[in-house]
């Protein structure tokens, strides 16, 4: 071979060894900031609700419910339903930690809490996920405004799961280990609370969506089917074992009438809970005011206002900006069927007129329209017009956000007395948060451990 055709060979064959080292350099810096950026906020999500590290407990049904009876029917209470529907990672957890001593019981909840958040975190930033703008997606689940009631505790995990859920349906196939890992999730999530009900039309979406795919084809069908055979089951129960009826409707046609009776009531809730609870702290730095003395009827107005801009800019973007159609139209989707499952369940709320006190209550049941919310604007800033809105109410959630960021701490319930209590085997009836919920161990008889 001549001389220049051999060097040239040689410095072909350095530059591909540079090229692959640099590939693999490249690899692993995004692998690494796949890990450490959910890691990052974890860390930050801890800044939120700090009591949690120094002194772990229970928050309601992880106690009252999961914890009692897995320490009081043993391995029977895996398959007993609560609320109306099965909580397959609840009961799971709560009897794998009835083996351990109960002094370190409520931490390895809140631990395995924290570790599925992490899950969540990490599917967001998944190289699998189509779409944008992924870390601030992610971060989206952490800095939303919220009372903190979601974060950190086993009883309201599901809430966080469902998004993981929800970010199934967009990614893309991957190896055949990824699909495993796919099927486990959609199996264990989809039998912890009811959220599959919603998710698995979407699947079906994505599946006729790309029917002509070959390579996502397969891997959607099979979490189609697993989605609809898992959303039968849990409406099956809902329907059938649901003992806690005090407070909803009826039937669907009696929602609907009363939902349509009282529109204008439920629309000024609906667009306070979410658009006011997320960006009240902007209206009170407009208005120069604390947020405790922002009254009732400003929030409403403002809502109101930012809703009416946020849907006129939603069908904008929608027409003028084709990308990510049907990821804006799921989202939206996800919120509006979330808001009226809430009111289904609580049937006393059309008719109610809206107050500082309806604006306050139960905020996890709108923790998830205020991740779609803050979604959606995200995905607004592919487009110029769209982006400066979008601009503009992610700096009104996080000033927000930051206005509120600490969760005020639980009431310290002295946990390591009772502990001592429980591992004796005595009948005691020990108080746990929120103020008023109780664990009762008066058990008629207990399982050998």
């Amino acid at each position: 071979m001549p001389l220049p055709l051999v060097e040239a060979a040689a410095a072909t064959g350095k530059g591909w060894a540079r090229g692959r080292r640099r590939g693999g350099l490249v690899n692993a810096m995004k692998r690494g900031a796949r890990f450490l950026y959910p890691l990052f906020l974890v860390v930050l999500l801890l800044l939120r609700v700090p009591d949690i590290v120094r002194r772990p407990q229970f928050w309601a049904d992880e106690g009252s419910f999961f914890f009692r009876e897995a320490w009081c029917q043993g391995g029977s209470s895996l398959f007993t339903p609560y609320a109306g529907y099965f909580h397959t990672i609840h009961r799971l957890v709560a009897l794998a930690v009835s083996y351990v001593p109960p002094l370190y019981a409520p931490a390895l909840y809140c631990l395995v809490a924290l570790t599925l958040t992490f899950v969540v975190l990490s599917l967001l930033m998944s190289d699998r996920l189509a779409l944008p703008y992924k870390p601030l997606l992610a971060l989206a689940l952490v800095i939303v405004p919220h009372d903190g009631e979601v974060f950190v505790n086993l009883t309201n995990i599901q809430w966080l799961l469902s998004l993981g859920l929800l970010a199934l349906v967009f990614m893309e196939p991957g190896s055949r280990r990824a699909l495993v890992a796919d099927t486990v999730y959609v199996l264990l999530v989809g039998l912890t609370g009811p959220f599959m009900i919603l998710v698995a039309p979407l699947f079906l979406v994505k599946l006729w969506l790309e029917r002509a795919n070959v390579v996502a084809r397969p891997r959607l069908l099979l979490l189609s089917a697993l989605g609809v055979v898992i959303a039968a089951l849990q409406m099956y129960s809902v329907h059938f074992t649901n003992e806690e009826r005090e407070f909803q409707y009826a039937s669907l046609r009696d929602c609907l009438v009363d939902i349509a009776t009282h529109a204008g009531n439920v629309a000024v809730m609906t667009v306070s809970k979410i658009f006011g609870s997320a960006m009240e702290g902007a209206l009170a730095l407009a208005s120069l005011k604390p947020m405790k003395d922002l009254t009732i009827g400003a929030i409403e107005y403002f809502s109101i206002a930012c809703g009416v801009l946020f849907l006129v800019v939603l069908i904008y973007d929608l027409f003028r900006n084709r990308r990510y159609v049907f990821e804006k139209l799921a989202f939206a989707y996800f919120a509006a069927m979330l808001v009226f499952a809430t009111i289904y369940r609580n049937s006393f709320l059309p008719s109610t007129p809206f107050d500082s006190f309806l604006f306050s209550m139960s905020d996890r049941y709108f923790y998830i329209p205020k991740v779609m919310l803050l979604w959606i604007v995200i995905l607004f800033l592919r487009n110029k017009v769209s982006g400066v809105v979008s601009y503009v109410f992610m700096a009104a959630i996080l000033v927000t956000s930051l206005t509120g960021f600490r969760r005020d701490p639980w009431v310290d319930f002295n946990w390591p007395y009772w502990s001592k209590r429980v591992a004796a085997h005595e009948a005691v009836e020990v108080p746990i948060n929120p103020v008023g919920w109780k664990i009762d161990l008066r058990c008629a008889e207990r399982p050998v451990r």
